[in-house]
């Protein structure tokens, strides 16, 4: 095996093209998702002022065959050097290397083997790995010192069956808040209407300023004081959803699709998500509280769910993937509890076996 080192992703799209054809990746290895992250690193100001843009691309070969790919980059934590995954700190779900299922213990193994000898005096940070990823579960193997370890709550709702079966599945309490919301509508009468707008639709610069405000908005709602809302107030003003991955991807992943609740005309609940097979992966829903009184996130997820039975996407089973965050609606609707890893290490001082390990890094 041989490592190749790059520190531009344009200069390593054939390798990762070559392995997203031999198999279907989620939204989040894709090249056109890390090239997003590429270069919104790249173009940061805070970034640039501090000069933080550094970015690397390893790829790890079997004689002439690709096999693996560790996008990094470097940064400093109080002087202390770091290398961490591409996408740390974003709204990215889930962090990894890239590869494929044939993709072996060995050539990851040696990935991190390259890495380590590369950034010999770094401190490694890699956040939000999948407990079943293969980069994880190596890690844990190897002779490493463990500076820290954490893990993020994560939710996921497994359709199979019937709507009513989901539906039965929830607890009675669930069932009749739903009811409840349906009825508000009625007695009030309250017009609504779902929307999903895939990537071709095309969705109307309009509406997606109404719905990055109604993100904003909320998350002033979620602020921890007031220093953190004005800051927030500001970005929104200098930067706004231009610089927001998740807003941003809409019109640049194929995958990537809108749910919009509209109440009496008005958007008042959206999700954005990814479609992957059989598996819908959903790194933002936000609500309009102005309708709080009908809770329209809840709605918006039968609507959803509703829309998936309807169109017969839910075959065998499917992943409604509610993403990082403990938020009780998760729960209550029938998401199943995982979690993402986050593990600081180095290598131990005294580490001499990986000197055997060939790389031109």
């Amino acid at each position: 095996m041989n490592a190749v080192f790059f520190e531009k992703i344009k200069d390593v799209k054939d390798v990762w093209l070559y392995l997203e054809k031999k198999e279907r990746f989620d939204t989040y290895q894709t090249y056109d998702w890390n090239f997003l992250l590429y270069q919104n690193r790249k173009t940061s100001i805070s970034n640039l002022i501090n000069q933080n843009t550094k970015t690397y691309f390893i790829v790890i070969y079997e004689g002439s065959i690709p096999k693996c790919i560790a996008p990094i980059i470097e940064g400093k934590i109080d002087g202390k050097k770091y290398i961490r995954l591409l996408g740390h700190g974003t709204a990215t779900g889930y962090l990894d290397f890239v590869y494929t299922k044939d993709t072996t213990h060995g050539e990851i193994q040696y990935c991190i083997n390259c890495l380590k000898k590369r950034f010999e005096n770094y401190n490694f940070e890699f956040s939000e790995l999948c407990s079943n990823s293969l980069l994880y579960r190596q890690l844990l193997k190897d002779d490493l010192e463990f500076i820290s370890q954490n893990r993020r709550e994560c939710y996921a709702i497994k359709l199979s069956g019937t709507y009513n079966d989901y539906f039965k599945s929830l607890s009675k309490s669930v069932r009749q808040n739903i009811r409840t919301s349906y009825n508000h509508l009625a007695s009030d009468q309250m017009e609504y209407q779902f929307k999903i707008y895939n990537y071709a639709d095309n969705i109307s610069n309009k509406l997606e300023k109404q719905l990055y405000h109604i993100y904003t908005k909320r998350r002033e709602e979620w602020g921890e004081d007031k220093k953190n809302n004005r800051l927030l107030k500001i970005y929104k003003r200098l930067r706004g959803q231009n610089r927001d991955i998740v807003f941003q991807s809409l019109n640049h992943i194929k995958e990537s699709c809108v749910g919009v609740l509209f109440i009496h005309n008005q958007p008042a609940a959206f999700l954005i998500g990814y479609k992957n097979e059989n598996t819908l992966i959903v790194p933002r829903l936000a609500i309009d509280t102005t309708f709080a009184r009908y809770s329209p996130g809840g709605i918006l997820l039968i609507e959803y769910i509703k829309y998936l039975y309807d169109n017969k996407m839910v075959g065998g089973k499917y992943v409604f993937d509610l993403s990082r965050g403990n938020e009780k609606y998760k729960s209550s609707y029938g998401g199943i509890l995982f979690y993402t890893e986050t593990i600081t290490f180095r290598q131990r001082s005294s580490h001499g076996e990986n000197k055997h390990y060939s790389s031109n890094l």
